[in-house]
């Protein structure tokens, strides 16, 4: 695969073969993250979740850059529990993964800060409690 040289951001990978593009949903989809993408100096950024959905208690693998020391996560205002995060040296920058607090059901943003601020929520960045 070749990368366009104008691709900047987060770009969504899409297959197409004869039968026509591929019909993934988030979970499924293969993101390419093209430079520039400014974070370490910056607030933690949220590219996505997986699931992007389910109930209270529910493992969340959170997707995105500058996560490596979050000081809190909150899923739409419930706090999640950062006891059970890795110790930092086998954390890694780009993922971690928090069990959703309980919340109400519907969609709530996940935001996560750290000692640099908030990440800023955008499409992605929505866990739905069932």
């Amino acid at each position: 695969m070749t990368v366009p040289e104008d691709a900047s951001g987060i770009v969504t990978i899409s297959v197409v073969t004869r039968a026509g593009p591929s019909q993934s949903t988030f979970a499924q989809s293969w993101f390419l993250v093209a430079q520039p993408v400014l974070v370490p100096s910056g607030p933690p950024v949220v590219f996505g979740l997986v699931p992007p959905h389910g109930p209270a208690g529910t493992a969340v693998t959170i997707l995105g850059a500058g996560l490596l020391e979050p000081t809190r996560i909150e899923f739409g205002r419930v706090s999640a529990d950062l006891s059970s995060l890795p110790p930092l040296e086998d954390r890694d920058q780009d993922q971690l993964t928090v069990a959703a607090p309980p919340g109400p059901l519907g969609p709530v943003r996940v935001v996560v800060t750290s000692d640099r601020g908030p990440s800023q929520p955008w499409l992605f960045s929505t866990f739905v409690y069932t």
